[in-house]
């Protein structure tokens, strides 16, 4: 979530996915999206295949 990567992924029309860690405030303090992230967000890497079944069985587009 820092620099925007994930607004400027959703603007070119990748489905963009915030994944939230329990260091992340260590991490990188200044995450700028992250703090305005209104998209998909998970915590671990194996929730995307939920994800995924999520955006293909609602026929989502972002």
């Amino acid at each position: 979530g820092s620099s925007h990567e994930l607004m400027g992924a959703s603007r070119v029309g990748m489905h963009a996915v915030l994944i939230r860690v329990p260091y992340e405030d260590t991490y990188d303090a200044y995450r700028i999206d992250a703090e305005e992230w209104n998209g998909p967000t998970i915590s671990a890497v194996r929730e995307v295949l939920g994800l995924l079944d999520e955006i293909n069985h609602n026929g989502a587009s972002d």
